[in-house]
């Protein structure tokens, strides 16, 4: 039995570098199609610590593409060589129309870039806030819910984890649809990791304990983020975060749902956000199924697979804008960012780039 189960995983690894090996083919395709010299800024979309993401448009193919640009110098001063890594690592086995894809990679001397699908119709958090009548509205709810769920589901069957599932990491592309974007602390991942990582308010009790973890903590996200979306409010919110941290461990306790949930809105919840990682709906035997079929979104009309299949009606119609509209309505300022000249410590990290 042993020895069986072994040439299975010999098998599966087999395919499974074959399968990286296409993956990897298409990237380089896709260079050579559109080269960084090649994509025009339309403007700048976002700026973090340790990223810009600009709006590109490359002429030849009358195409939009996010560029995120990482300076080379920050990453190394900062420690980020393998977290850049593995987020290239797992960008490369997505192939999800519920998760931003990877379109290519480049390198120059002073950085290192993922050329992404654009979704333009907006980030969740600020939709939200901007849409105050979508708090608590189920029809919108079970959507992104269900969409985000598909998203997972995908990236979950090719070993990725994503590790930072909340309401600023989901973008909707210009047909409505929700995507999951930002997998800068994704990880590829066979058994358990360790790392503490993610946002305070959606980490999981087993993340906190240090006892390792795996991914249902995606899945206890989801959860969290349901909760916020029907209330308005995050669950284990504190004035600071070692409660939220505490309230985290507690876990979802009766009082902590509003009177206005439906008792299949705090089943679905309850379901998701189970305390043992392995109790939770999607993690039992079915998997994504029971999420799927849970009385919560069959309320819908069952709308699932119509979603799966992008034909669902969507809540809410981004408004379509022209590259001259965007142009004008995006900052070209980059921010804080300093891009410089960087000389390779001999280790040539970037090489996959």
């Amino acid at each position: 039995a042993a020895s069986m189960a072994k040439r299975r995983r010999s098998m599966l690894q087999r395919a499974g570098s074959a399968s990286f090996a296409l993956k990897c083919g298409r990237i380089q395709d896709n260079k050579d199609s559109y080269p960084l010299n090649e994509l025009q800024r339309v403007g700048v979309l976002g700026t973090g610590s340790f990223a810009l993401v600009t709006l590109e448009y490359h002429e030849a193919s009358d195409r939009l593409f996010a560029l995120k640009a990482m300076p080379k110098k920050l990453i190394v001063e900062k420690g980020l060589k393998n977290m850049v890594l593995g987020e290239r690592e797992a960008l490369v086995q997505i192939e999800s129309s519920f998760v931003v894809s990877l379109v290519t990679t480049y390198q120059d001397s002073e950085a290192i870039y993922f050329l992404l699908e654009p979704a333009l119709g907006g980030e969740l958090f600020n939709l939200y806030n901007t849409h105050d009548s979508w708090f608590g509205s189920e029809a919108h709810a079970r959507f992104f819910v269900v969409c985000i769920a598909l998203g997972l589901q995908h990236m979950h069957a090719q070993r990725v984890i994503h590790r930072d599932i909340k309401l600023e990491n989901v973008l909707l592309d210009s047909q409505g649809y929700a995507r999951i974007t930002d997998l800068g602390l994704a990880k590829v991942v066979l058994g358990k990791t360790y790392t503490v990582c993610g946002s305070a308010d959606y980490l999981a009790p087993e993340t906190l304990k240090q006892v390792g973890h795996n991914r249902a903590v995606d899945w206890w996200a989801l959860g969290v983020l349901t909760f916020c979306i029907m209330s308005g409010r995050m669950p284990f919110d504190a004035d600071d975060v070692m409660q939220i941290y505490k309230n985290i461990v507690k876990g979802f306790r009766k009082e902590l749902f509003p009177h206005s949930f439906s008792a299949d809105l705090v089943d679905f919840v309850r379901g998701l956000c189970r305390k043992k990682p392995q109790e939770r709906i999607a993690m039992l035997p079915g998997g994504v199924a029971n999420v799927a079929q849970h009385p919560w979104l069959a309320e819908d009309g069952g709308r699932w697979q119509a979603i799966s299949d992008r034909a669902a009606a969507v809540p809410y119609n981004p408004p379509a804008e022209t590259v001259e509209e965007m142009r004008a309505k995006l900052k070209q300022n980059s921010g804080d960012i300093h891009f410089e000249a960087y000389e390779d410590d001999g280790t040539d990290w970037a090489k996959p780039f």
